[in-house]
């Protein structure tokens, strides 16, 4: 029986011979290779290549295949020798100047790092400050410029102190005898009196008034004048003091309502509290809650006066009306009740022994007065004196209130950087 598939083993002997002799295998034109085996070379034999010569390909037309790469630094070939945009080939090695191709240099500077290496230096350092760093702020700005800090307030008080004296000579008997009646204890009996109050006291509020708007508007543009590192004479003073005076003048009379109105709400619920003390009949829980009530307020009163007090700077410098003004102060001064206390009280020493010899001052006037009976020269004098003591803690609580917002922004805001790149574009 005839095997259809001769591959099929058969134990046959005519099947056995039938099948094709295997072919042999070509030789190898790879010296490592014999047969279907690799060979290796023996240890200490030269290793010989029959590969063909270098160069000899071809390249195919319009393809860089087959030829030698481009040195770094070098353009690829491109399709219609076009540079694609972006790669630039003239740029020197990483770290080498390119116009005298020595090392440790790379490209041009910045011309304006060059204005923090030509001389110029800031007045207050330009970063978020500390409790002490904010007083030597205070400090630095007061003696950069001590004509606009120092100089300007007290010829402000000194002359609104004297027109406001000078308005009342039609009534200084009446301040004689009032100043006597004191000293003598005794009974004061004056028909002008009714008219020297109704007079006096308008005029006081209205000229301490005049005063406040004029030194607030002054120490906070003279502030951010300094921060600025430009120097103010006397007259330059005044031309940053009277812009905008009217309008800012209409916008600190309502701050001051608005804060009347705060510190009216306030007081009055201490009246309340002691006047529940007063009809208690010794009740002791009432005794308790009523002085816990007081302390309460007092406390609330001391705070929000800590935070309402860069609400005239944010007015003054931000063109911004008094509710809008509380608003900013309150937002600026958030998370750093303890920064604005420590500054405070610090501030507040320090204007204690300013006042010292301002107040020697004033108590030897006052003396005069008692030694020799009050006349109208005693009189205005002791006036003067006490415009003094006020002239003497200005630039401080001055420079205080505004160096706080300025902090305060530098905080919040990086106002340091926006100062600094004022700096390098002027």
């Amino acid at each position: 029986m005839n095997n259809p598939n001769p591959w099929q083993q058969d134990n046959s002997e005519q099947n056995w011979q039938s099948i094709p002799p295997t072919p042999p295998t070509p030789k190898s034109e790879n010296p490592y290779i014999q047969g279907n085996q690799p060979v290796y070379p023996q240890t200490g034999q030269p290793t010989t290549h029959n590969f063909p010569p270098a160069n000899t390909a071809q390249p195919y037309t319009n393809n860089p295949y087959g030829q030698n790469p481009p040195n770094y630094g070098q353009n690829f070939p491109h399709p219609n020798n076009v540079q694609p945009q972006g790669y630039n080939t003239s740029q020197p090695p990483q770290g080498q100047n390119p116009s005298t191709g020595a090392y440790g240099q790379y490209g041009q500077a910045d011309t304006r790092t060059q204005a923090f290496t030509s001389g110029w230096k800031t007045v207050i350092p330009m970063r978020p400050l500390g409790i002490i760093d904010t007083l030597d702020a205070m400090l630095r700005v007061i003696k950069f410029n001590p004509i606009a800090y120092i100089l300007v307030p007290f010829a402000i008080i000194g002359v609104v102190t004297t027109l406001r004296t000078f308005a009342l000579v039609p009534f200084q008997n009446t301040q004689t005898n009032l100043l006597n009646s004191f000293q003598n204890s005794a009974n004061f009996d004056d028909a002008n009196l009714g008219g020297f109050f109704a007079f006096s006291v308008p005029l006081y509020f209205l000229t301490v008034l005049v005063e406040l708007v004029l030194i607030g508007i002054l120490t906070t543009r003279v502030t951010l004048v300094s921060v600025r590192g430009h120097k103010v004479s006397f007259m330059d003073a005044f031309n940053l003091t009277l812009p905008k005076f009217g309008k800012l003048l209409l916008r600190f009379l309502g701050l001051i309502a608005l804060e009347m109105l705060m510190l009216t709400a306030l007081i009055a619920s201490i009246i309340i509290a002691i006047a529940a003390i007063a009809s208690s009949d010794n009740n002791g829980f009432v005794i308790l809650v009523s002085v816990l009530v007081i302390i309460t307020i007092t406390v609330l009163l001391f705070i929000i006066s800590l935070k309402f007090i860069v609400a005239i700077p944010a007015m003054v410098a931000e063109d911004i009306g008094p509710i809008a003004g509380l608003k900013r102060s309150w937002k600026l001064t958030t998370g750093s009740f303890w920064h604005i206390l420590g500054t405070y009280w610090l501030t507040g020493l320090l204007a204690q022994m300013v006042m010292i010899l301002p107040m020697g001052i004033n108590a030897g006037v006052s003396a005069l007065v008692v030694a020799g009976g009050a006349n109208f020269l005693l009189s205005s004098a002791m006036i003067l004196s006490q415009a003094l003591i006020f002239a003497s803690i200005v630039p401080i609580y001055g420079a205080m209130i505004n160096i706080i917002y300025v902090n305060m922004r530098f905080k919040r805001e990086n106002f340091h950087q926006q100062l600094l790149y004022e700096a390098t574009q002027a």
